[in-house]
């Protein structure tokens, strides 16, 4: 009985039903205030509508079409007089009212938390994966690397875009994307399964290395060469990496630098990369890779070559700054850092002083610069005559067959200049 009076009270207060369905309808139009927030770049708005599914399973443009469809129905039956059909009305009208409000509370007003892990899903899970294909970067093999291949997927273009600016938000967003608690980490059955869908039955790649940490990631540096920005992505990984989730690990942090110094050297394209600032800031991590202390740890034939082959890509960085990018600034810092690697040589647990002037020669023959060649004079004759408490093993003679030989296999066309070069 109860129930027929309401449906009579609902026949007579048509206005009830038709705000209800102005405040579904309006609700759900105002999707288009999401069109101004983004994720990463990429616009919020139009991946909740076009690509986000709720539960990972219905397509979130399916619900919104299935209840404007109730509302316009129901626009058209509300002098319909049959108390069942008004019943079925007034409850779908309920059902979308209620999602209507949670949508827009819930997706709108805010960035959904749900939507956002999707997003980040969508954009970076499958771009590589594990296979038996062995890595092909020189610096990936020194730190061994698993095999893995790349996939065909592509990023979307304003991802890049987005973290070339500079602000608290996109800090924040950097350590979500590649940091060590980011997406390309995660490891669970939907991210195998979605991985599995885009690769052809390929498993994600699995970045664990030394000590049970993980690798910085191959999408990073893919995503690195096309940044505009690129001494901003390399300052804020070796934070993430180097200074926060490896800092007591002195092997992860010397296979991070590694990797880093290989990209900057092959992939570095922008001013301020080679620039004095950046310079200074990213020689701290070399100074903590060569100065710590060893002694406690066995001497470790692979750590030997690790530190030669980081050695070789720092003095190639380095001489790329003072050749390329000379100024004064650059060549004081340069000569300053390279008598910082001739003076520690000492600490017990890394490469030698002779090793280590012999890298910094055979480095030096592939610049075809006076800076470079006056550089390499004032080290060498530091190694001779300015470091009092050790006697010299290479003589001039010796540094000019490391030399000659340098440059037999480089070939460069070398103008002599100063008495070391011959």
């Amino acid at each position: 009985m109860e129930i027929f009076m309401v449906m009579d009270f609902l026949e007579f207060n048509s206005s009830i039903l038709l705000t209800m369905i102005s405040i579904n309808m309006t609700i759900i139009g105002l999707t288009s205030l999401a069109e101004k927030k983004t994720i990463i770049g990429v616009d919020y708005g139009k991946y909740l509508i076009n690509k986000y599914k709720l539960l990972h399973f219905i397509p979130l443009y399916v619900l919104l079409i299935l209840f404007a469809l109730i509302n316009t129905v129901a626009l058209f039956t509300l002098y319909w007089t049959n108390s069942k059909f008004s019943v079925a009305i007034f409850i779908g009208l309920t059902v979308c009212l209620s999602f209507a409000i949670y949508y827009f509370f819930g997706f709108i007003l805010r960035e959904n938390r749900a939507v956002k892990r999707q997003l980040y899903e969508n954009e970076f899970v499958g771009m590589y994966f594990a296979s038996d294909e062995k890595p092909g970067a020189e610096c990936d093999k020194i730190v061994g690397m698993n095999s893995g291949s790349r996939s065909n997927k592509r990023v979307s273009s304003d991802v890049v875009t987005y973290f070339d600016k500079f602000n608290n938000d996109t800090q924040k967003a950097f350590a979500e994307t590649f940091g060590p608690e980011s997406i390309i980490y995660k490891r669970n059955w939907r991210i195998s399964r979605l991985c599995k869908k885009i690769t052809d039955g390929g498993l994600p790649y699995d970045y664990t290395g030394e000590d049970d940490l993980k690798h910085i990631s191959w999408e990073f540096f893919q995503l690195y060469r096309w940044s505009e920005l690129q001494e901003k992505w390399i300052m804020e990984i070796l934070v993430l990496f180097n200074d926060k989730y490896a800092a007591r690990s002195d092997k992860m942090k010397l296979n991070n630098l590694i990797r880093v110094f290989f990209h900057i050297n092959v992939f570095g394209k922008t001013e301020n990369m080679f620039g004095y600032r950046v310079m200074d800031y990213i020689f701290k991590y070399v100074k903590d890779i060569y100065g710590c202390d060893l002694s406690k740890s066995a001497p470790c034939a692979d750590r030997f070559n690790k530190e030669k082959y980081l050695l070789r890509y720092v003095c190639k960085y380095i001489f790329t700054c003072i050749s390329s990018y000379n100024s004064e600034q650059s060549y004081k810092l340069a000569d300053s850092q390279l008598r910082y690697l001739l003076a520690s040589a000492g600490i017990p647990g890394h490469i030698s002083r002779n090793d280590r002037l012999k890298i910094m020669l055979e480095e030096s023959v592939k610049f075809n610069n006076l800076h470079v060649e006056l550089l390499m004079t004032t080290m060498f004759n530091l190694y001779q005559h300015g470091l009092s408490r050790v006697t010299p093993m290479l003589t001039v003679d010796d540094a000019k067959a490391i030399i000659d030989k340098a440059r037999v296999i480089e070939k460069p066309d070398l103008i002599s200049r100063v008495e070391l070069y011959g």
